[in-house]
């Protein structure tokens, strides 16, 4: 976790980096560019405090992201175009994080279930769930059809558990896993045309897009979106959070202490 000093030099990074579009916003507070839109008026409202500092602070961590890019990551968000020094962004950890998961739940399952399954078996049945899951568009409105009964039995399970771990363990954490799984295992969440591209089909409706391997092209929200979430939770001291930033590998959060103390000027 970034030092107390980094991160009251990333608060005073908010300050120089940031600026304010409009304090009394009425719509959802939203960032855009390095310009955040907000209503005040609205910070003393009974049970909703907590909640609407939170959101303040998310919006101005996406807004000092950007401005911080800006001038020192080619025009881009400062968390999308950070390396570390083995070459790996915030995504490539972020996405193995929720691959890992789902593969070690395969295991698992496998192993309750006692399936007496060849290696090459079980490594086809682990591709195959995980290819489900990671290449899944919108499960509320289009989950995957599965023809295979082994294939389909463990794929319930395993995003049952994870679903269910995330509620109660992971937090903000869970809405960056729905990013990498079209919603399929979060319950805290954007919507999911958020995480994914788009292209035309043949009939010219507008439909996620995948690359030639069968691969969903994602946007590249979700390192931004936990960044914004972790730096929020550490500022405001945000049970859930916090709760997400736990729940992350080492890998993520020692490239998210990383970017915040570049940002703050502590690297």
């Amino acid at each position: 976790m970034p030092h107390l000093r980094g991160l009251w030099r990333f608060a005073n990074a908010y300050v120089m980096f940031t600026k304010l579009g409009d304090m009394h916003y009425k719509g959802t507070a939203y960032q855009n560019k390095d310009y955040v839109y907000f209503d005040v008026d609205d910070f003393h409202s009974f049970g909703r405090r907590a909640s609407n500092y939170r959101t303040f602070f998310h919006e101005m961590s996406h807004a000092a992201d950007y401005s911080y890019g800006q001038r020192k990551c080619n025009g881009n968000y400062t968390t999308i175009d950070y390396v570390d020094k083995n070459g790996n962004t915030l995504n490539d950890y972020l996405k193995a994080d929720v691959e890992n998961r789902i593969r070690t739940e395969v295991d698992e399952y496998i192993e309750k279930k006692n399936l007496n399954l060849t290696a090459e078996e079980k490594k086809k049945l682990e591709d195959d769930v995980t290819h489900l899951i990671m290449n899944t568009a919108d499960y509320k409105n289009d989950p995957p059809k599965i023809d295979d009964a082994m294939t389909k039995k463990c794929y319930k399970s395993v995003v049952f558990s994870i679903k269910i771990d995330l509620a109660f363990n992971a937090g903000e954490a869970s809405d960056v896993y729905g990013g990498y799984t079209g919603n399929t295992v979060s319950y805290w969440q954007h919507d999911a045309d958020y995480w994914y591209t788009t292209t035309t089909d043949a009939n010219g409706n507008e439909v996620p897009a995948y690359d030639e391997n069968g691969d969903l092209v994602r946007t590249t929200k979700q390192p931004l979106e936990c960044f914004a979430e972790c730096m929020a939770g550490m500022i405001t001291d945000c049970d859930s959070g916090m709760d997400g930033y736990n729940y992350y590998s080492e890998d993520v959060q020692n490239t998210f202490n990383d970017i915040a103390s570049e940002m703050a000027g502590t690297n």
